[in-house]
């Protein structure tokens, strides 16, 4: 719809998975299986390489937060998709902890997400089903995203006036991997020892 254009094309296009996907593709360092994943077969995890989803979903709702920096969201419907956006991953996050961890119903899961998000009810019962279906997915957006923010937080403290957010975006983006293997590239990036602590 109209209000979720600005939010799909920042998270989808550029910057979000399409930028991190060229990444992927021109660094010779990353391995010719990693350099395509295919999302649509988490499933077949663990015979298959999983796709780096807190990464990779943490930087699509990242690339959204800057359009909010940016003031792309510059008239009320595409404030309301970013909001709503916001709102859909958040419930996700506690949806899927619902369910797996807590040992919510079924219909438990939708009542809170048919108030707490604008999806209408057959949206709501697909995202469920994912949900059901992927345990913890859902999760890797928010947690993800927040980490990035973490991340960014931290160089910005460590380095200060010198810090450069294109810099910053290309070390994150070159680096792409588990957050274990991206806060070693932070460190070198910040010149600093494995001592800092890559928290905000």
């Amino acid at each position: 719809s109209r209000h979720d254009i600005t939010t799909i094309s920042l998270g989808e296009g550029i910057p979000g998975h399409l930028l991190h996907n060229k990444y992927l593709n021109s660094d010779s360092n990353v391995p010719q299986f990693r350099q395509h994943p295919d999302v649509s077969r988490l499933m077949d995890a663990p015979t298959k390489f999983p796709v780096d989803a807190a990464f990779t979903e943490g930087w699509k709702l990242y690339a959204q937060y800057l359009g909010e920096e940016l003031g792309l969201y510059n008239d009320p419907y595409q404030r309301l998709g970013w909001y709503s956006s916001e709102l859909l991953h958040a419930s996700q996050l506690v949806v899927d902890t619902g369910i797996h961890a807590l040992g919510w119903s079924r219909d438990q899961a939708v009542q809170y997400m048919s108030h707490h998000t604008s999806l209408q009810e057959m949206e709501i019962q697909d995202e469920i089903n994912r949900i059901i279906t992927l345990p913890s997915q859902a999760c890797t957006y928010k947690l993800g995203e927040r980490k990035i923010k973490d991340l960014r937080k931290t160089a910005e403290n460590y380095l200060g006036s010198s810090f450069n957010i294109r810099d910053f975006h290309d070390t994150l983006l070159q680096c792409s991997s588990s957050f274990t293997i991206v806060e070693h590239c932070m460190r070198d990036y910040i010149g600093q020892s494995e001592s800092v602590e890559i928290n905000a």
